[in-house]
């Protein structure tokens, strides 16, 4: 009776009484070595450009899906697929070509991980598709900040994350592929009204008693803007409101509130620095 083989490695499995007078070079080719080659094995992929490079798999012999690292080169002209057998095996990936384009490592049928150039990836093929191989850590220990660009916040604790993020949102342009909205924040109306800018762009007022005065908001950051509404009360009014020097309407204009019962004004502003605030008025959208 012939050998057999294992279903994910493909090791030669012998059958009792077989290979008389060879069974140690059997062994050592068919098994041993190729043990080897699935543990701590590195198959050179040299990528055709092809949208789909199977990788070759042989049974008792060398392949390069057995292999533990596939260090994938060549010039891509576009993304392309890196094809595994459908068998359970943990894959390192390297995505060593040039052109710039990203790789995936996937099953014939099944879906699969995409490797970005120059990055490296450890993967899982379930035998239908190939996942990521680390989808939850609860800690990760890195020897360096990881850069903004791949992922990261380029620093090792909050404060620097925000410092680090914030100069990178300035420095690179953005651009949406849809809308974009940020929270209308509720203020409270008090004798003295404190807007937190830490909180959101966009805030609402309902007036509830007189002679109030919005404060200079506490964490101003020169260039945010948004939007104050403000709602005369609707029983009870009208009630007016005054605002610290702080901010600067045109030509010294005073802000009137419209005095109808639930009417709605609008302050847009954006800040200029640490001390000064530019506004624009607009009122009656009762």
């Amino acid at each position: 009776m012939p050998s057999s083989y294992t279903s994910s490695l493909r090791l030669e499995l012998p059958v009792t009484g077989e290979l008389t007078g060879d069974w140690g070079n059997r062994v050592n080719d068919g098994i041993t070595a190729l043990v080897d080659a699935a543990v701590a094995g590195t198959a050179a992929v040299v990528h055709d450009d092809t949208p789909d490079y199977t990788l070759t798999f042989n049974n008792a012999a060398t392949d390069q899906a057995r292999q533990m690292v596939l260090n994938v080169t060549g010039t891509l002209t576009a993304g392309r697929n890196v094809v595994c057998p459908a068998v359970s095996k943990l894959y390192m990936v390297i995505n060593g070509t040039t052109g710039g384009f990203a790789i995936t490592i996937k099953t014939p049928l099944g879906t699969g991980v995409s490797v970005a150039v120059g990055q490296t990836a450890f993967v899982y093929c379930d035998t239908v598709n190939v996942l990521s191989a680390f989808s939850y850590l609860d800690a990760l220990t890195l020897g360096a900040p990881l850069p903004i660009l791949s992922g990261g916040t380029a620093s090792v604790d909050a404060a620097g994350a925000r410092t680090s993020l914030a100069a990178a949102g300035i420095a690179v342009p953005q651009t949406f592929t849809g809308g974009q909205a940020g929270a209308i924040v509720s203020l409270t109306d008090l004798a003295a009204i404190t807007v937190d800018l830490s909180l959101a762009n966009n805030f609402n007022l309902v007036l509830t008693g007189g002679g109030h005065n919005v404060e200079a908001p506490t964490n101003m950051v020169a260039g945010q803007s948004g939007s104050i509404f403000i709602t005369q009360a609707a029983t009870g009014g009208p009630y007016t409101l005054s605002w610290d020097t702080v901010w600067k309407f045109q030509s010294s204009f005073v802000p009137p509130i419209t005095p109808a019962a639930g009417a709605s004004d609008r302050a847009d502003y954006i800040v200029k620095s640490a001390t000064e605030i530019h506004a624009v008025w607009s009122g009656d959208y009762s």
